[in-house]
């Protein structure tokens, strides 16, 4: 473990009485493991700086580099204060990609894969930090990890434990433990660098509220952060508390010119009191959740999938809003460089249970990071483009909140059962989306025959249609004899109750109909509801049957 700071340590209590998140990841833990608990970073005390003007260093509290892998780190019940208060970023808790070791120039496609390994083509990296590894090359990736960045089996993480180079094609073959759940195929591609695994960040205290944090350095846009700045599979956030500080970020930091981005896999922010930020008034604030994560100056070497299975659930906020003006946000990053496009960046995120509170009025004026605030306005939940993918929302909670969502990302799904509470984030004001289709079971029927329709009205949005009503009507040529329907149909007036119809359900109605008149018969459906549909272009429905002699 390498620890990075300037502060000086002591054992000194946390403060912190619900010790229940720290029992069981130390429960987690095998014998091997790191542990780093009851110490304290204080930025208020006078053993700080060496005099008032030294502006050295981060003034961060706990922070680790890559100099190597960490493995079942427990970080826990640590107190950091005033950090950042007099100069530099004041990172509170931080895991960066600094000294990463990367075996590729870029992510890999797969050429061949077992249960238990994995084969890719191209030459290994010959020269790490400035240094030549060529006389330790046969074993120098031992020990770092193989991600699944896109395709077959994307997200999955194994450790490298040999690896080999083919002679004659120059393939590279990693064998890696644990087997594969999932064995990937020539549509995976991966990445090979050192890794933060199963590293457990829980019931730390942060605290910026005390009248000793001077608060008098305006470039300290992560003060009290705790960042997850590097590849980081299968870890926990949890339970910790920060109070006027800049909440905790997700993102590429410090290594923006790595040749390939950092993959997060099935990370967890649990059950964490974000309570205000370190300067509400400033536009590069970074408090709440801020899963911004970052893109490189050469997007070719970027996996199409950089975050997979992130949860964010059970957290409160209060106060505080992000980069991009929300309490909890997913963007794409903010440096240089062309963006990836339509490229699905973030993918699956699992956001719900949160309490958002008190994020009220628009943000500062001016920009940060060449993001203009210019017309924004503060949002609880701020899905901020495209590059989110299938993000999942549900039951979380926004109270005194002007705008509670913004969704701008791709195929999002907002879970909204009947009875949403109208301080629901996702919910409130999201109207169903009900269409109507029609088909018949033959195009043709002789006079006195028989045919059947088949008309489905679905509901397609994210809360309960209600009093849905489905009009019909039937050119002369067939006459309606019977039906079925989940509600009462009147087909003398042309009109089907069907009462209510969920997010994602459907209601059926089949009519049986005899020819009666020679020529085209037109059949014409339309469905309406008493609480809304904002999407009127799929509520109609036509299907036509010939009556021959």
């Amino acid at each position: 473990m390498t620890l990075s700071s300037c502060m000086a340590y002591s054992l000194l209590s946390t403060g912190i009485d619900d010790l229940e998140d720290h029992q069981e990841y130390a429960a987690y833990l095998s014998p091997s493991s790191t542990t780093f608990e009851h110490n304290s970073a204080d930025g208020a005390s006078v053993d700080y700086l060496s005099s008032p003007s030294d502006a050295k260093g981060w003034r961060a509290g706990f922070f680790w580099h890559m100099r190597n892998s960490h493995e079942q780190l427990l970080v826990s019940q640590n107190t950091a204060t005033c950090t950042g208060d007099k100069a530099g970023d004041g990172e509170a808790i931080g895991y960066d990609n600094n000294h990463n070791t990367f075996a590729f120039d870029s992510a890999r496609t797969v050429a061949a894969a077992s249960p238990n390994s994995v084969t890719v083509p191209g030459a290994l990296q010959t020269v790490q930090e400035g240094k030549d590894i060529s006389s330790v090359l046969s074993s120098y990736y031992i020990g770092h990890w193989v991600q699944i960045a896109q395709g077959r089996g994307l997200g999955q993480t194994r450790k490298v434990v040999s690896y080999s180079t083919d002679s004659g094609t120059g393939n590279v073959t990693f064998t890696v433990s644990p087997a594969w759940d999932v064995t990937p195929d020539s549509s995976s591609r991966i990445i090979v660098g050192r890794e933060y695994w199963q590293v457990y960040t829980v019931d730390n205290f942060i605290d910026h509220r005390t009248p000793l944090c001077q608060k008098s350095n305006a470039n300290a846009p992560r003060g009290g952060v705790i960042g997850l700045w590097a590849h980081t599979a299968d870890s926990a956030v949890e339970g910790n508390r920060q109070y006027d500080t800049d909440g905790i970020t997700m993102q590429q930091l410090y290594r923006a010119d790595a040749p390939v981005v950092m993959l997060h896999t099935g990370v967890e922010i649990r059950g964490n009191v974000v309570d205000h930020e370190y300067d509400w008034n400033s536009p590069c604030s970074l408090a709440g959740f801020k899963g911004n994560i970052g893109a490189s100056p050469t997007p070719a070497s970027l996996p199409p999938v950089i975050s997979h299975g992130l949860s964010v659930a059970r957290n409160t906020f209060t106060e505080v809003d992000g980069l991009r003006s929300g309490a909890l946000e997913m963007s794409l990053g903010w440096w240089g460089g062309p963006s990836p496009g339509g490229w699905r960046l973030v993918n699956n995120a699992l956001i719900h249970h949160n309490e958002i509170n008190d994020i009220i009025g628009p943000p500062p004026a001016g920009s940060c990071q060449n993001i203009s605030h210019q017309g924004q306005v503060r949002a609880g939940i701020n899905v901020f483009n495209a590059v989110a993918w299938r993000s999942v929302l549900y039951g979380n909670t926004c109270n005194n909140v002007t705008n509670p969502l913004i969704d701008n990302g791709t195929q999002t799904v907002r879970v909204c059962p009947d009875g949403a509470t109208a301080n629901s984030c996702e919910c409130v004001g999201q109207p169903a989306d009900l269409s109507v289709t029609s088909t018949v079971d033959k195009n043709s029927v002789a006079p006195d025959g028989e045919v059947t329709y088949t008309v489905t009205v679905s509901n397609t949005g994210t809360t309960s249609a209600t009093d849905v009503s489905l009009s019909m009507d039937f050119t002369p040529g067939v006459e309606i004899t019977a039906y079925q329907a989940n509600g009462g149909c009147y087909v003398q007036v042309g009109t089907c109750n069907l009462g209510s119809i969920g997010p994602g359900q459907n209601a059926t109605v089949t009519l049986t109909g005899r020819g009666v008149t020679v020529g085209n018969s037109l059949g014409t459906f339309s469905v309406t509801t008493k609480s809304g549909d904002d999407n009127l272009a799929n509520n109609g429905s036509k299907v036509s049957v010939e009556v021959f002699p």
